[in-house]
């Protein structure tokens, strides 16, 4: 049975939508509800089929108003067609996200596309954040994961004590999200603003009310203990420190017209929004496949790498590891203005100029045509029009044979794996503003997390990460909320 063969026997009502939605939450499809005896395939099955079999795949979303034309969602699943996506920017935009991000932490960089003063505040906020800080960062996020990490008992929740702790340290101490005066309680604010930020804005799948009413109740919250807190920095009631929020602090003292007060209060809560639930993720998933997953060799090798602070070793496996059990396999788009794609992908055939090489190739090239067609339907081009959706299948791309050959294989050494090619942090003008951050936070509480003597993994749905309650047709909840492992 294939997932295709299923997924044509649907109707294009939202159904196809909902069984597509449903292999995104399993690498190999064995928890995924088999909802009206559909089977099961999961998200690797899933778009292996749709890599060599429809590259890009075409479904229709319920519209919302009665009587409306469907709107309508592509697919696409190899590397070259995401990175095109990814890199058009103004044509293949982050509108969708405006809606969540907007009213909570105010206009978003992350939610803006083209040249615009919000979008422009990125290299603002980066002019800040430097790779010499590394240490420091890294400094911090040890720090933090070994005093989480002294827990006796012989069992330990690494959601609640660590993977959501280090990243809040590293929010508060580096990039210098303003505390209040008591600890305790900003540590329960700023878990519980990222929570329900983060929910809204990138998991809100179903578009839930509810969700989306937390979320602007967090931000903002939020928004007002910022605005009096950098008030306080600004006017010189607080002391400025060495973190980036001090850095921004100091540019705007010097020159007026660098960024206004509610710019920068935006652009801290983002600091806040992005770093705590995607790190928390991370962590869980790594460890967590290192221990059920990878073969005892390469398991040993990183408890080795891991004890012998061996970074050079240490973060390849790491990023592999997110190949096999990434954050989110999927980015949302929307199409600005109608978009022609034709029937394969142009850089796959050779220049007339070439001609010699061209004949000397002649079947080559028609191999290459015939395996990059991106046809839907047979036709020889199809239209993306206004207003669609497109789905930029990044954990797809991960597994595309001409960026990661054995694409199957754990592997870890160049040029079978080349960092690059990694979306682990998107690509292009959205990547992650805080990635130097969030490599040291994932790979430095990795570490300490495998140096753990005793380490181990409890059977059964004990041992498993618990992702909460999921919403309506998925299997999962948005967010690791307990992993419980074992330890000396």
């Amino acid at each position: 049975m294939s997932f295709l063969k299923v997924f044509d026997d649907l109707p294009d009502d939202g159904t196809r939508v909902g069984f597509f939605n449903q292999q995104l939450d399993d690498y190999r499809g064995r928890k995924t509800p088999k909802q009206k005896n559909r089977p099961a395939f999961g998200w690797h099955q899933m778009f292996r089929e749709l890599r060599e079999k429809r590259p890009v795949l075409q479904m229709s979303l319920p519209p919302r108003v009665k009587g409306a034309e469907p709107t309508q969602m592509f697919v696409f699943s190899r590397w070259h067609d995401v990175i095109d996506i990814l890199r058009q920017d103004e044509i293949f935009t982050v509108r969708p996200y405006a809606r969540a991000m907007d009213p909570s932490v105010g206009p978003f960089m992350l939610a803006r596309d083209g040249v615009c003063p919000v979008r422009d505040e990125k290299s603002d906020m980066l002019s800040v954040l430097s790779s010499e800080d590394e240490l420091t960062i890294s400094a911090i996020a040890r720090e933090a994961s070994r005093s989480a990490l002294q827990k006796t008992g012989g069992r330990i929740d690494l959601v609640k004590e660590v993977s959501r702790i280090v990243p809040v340290r590293v929010v508060q101490n580096y990039f210098g999200f303003p505390s209040s005066e008591d600890a305790s309680s900003t540590l329960a604010q700023m878990l519980r603003w990222s929570r329900a930020t983060q929910h809204d804005m990138f998991r809100n799948f179903t578009g839930d009310k509810k969700v989306h009413a937390t979320n602007v109740r967090a931000g903002e919250d939020m928004r007002v203990h910022l605005r009096r807190s950098l008030g306080e920095i600004l006017h010189g009631a607080r002391p400025l420190g060495s973190d980036a929020v001090s850095r921004l602090i100091r540019r705007a003292q010097a020159d007026r017209d660098f960024i206004e007060l509610d710019r920068l209060v935006s652009n801290v809560c983002g600091f806040l929004v992005g770093a705590v639930e995607t790190s928390s993720q991370a962590i869980v998933q790594i460890v967590d496949y290192l221990l059920r997953e990878v073969p005892d060799a390469i398991e040993k090798e990183t408890i080795e790498a891991a004890n012998a602070d061996d970074n050079r070793r240490l973060v390849p496996i790491v990023w592999e590891t997110l190949r096999f059990n990434p954050v989110s396999t999927v980015l949302l788009r929307q199409v600005a203005k109608d978009y022609v794609l034709n029937s394969y992908s142009e850089r796959y055939v050779i220049g007339d100029d070439d001609a010699g090489l061209k004949k000397q190739n002649r079947k080559r090239i028609a191999e290459l045509k015939a395996s990059h067609r991106r046809i839907i339907q047979g036709n020889e081009k199809t239209t993306i029009p206004k207003g669609s959706y497109v789905i930029a299948a990044i954990g797809s791309a991960m597994f595309d044979e001409e960026k990661f050959p054995r694409a199957d294989e754990f592997l870890t050494s160049s040029p079978e794996r080349e960092d690059c090619n990694y979306f682990h942090f998107g690509w292009g003008a959205h990547k992650c503003l805080g990635e130097i951050s969030g490599r040291i936070i994932v790979t430095e509480t990795v570490k300490q997390i495998l140096q753990v003597d005793g380490l181990k993994l409890f059977p059964g749905e004990a041992g498993e990460i618990n992702f909460g309650k999921p919403p309506k047709g998925r299997l999962k909840g948005p967010f690791p909320e307990k992993y419980v492992v074992g330890i000396k």
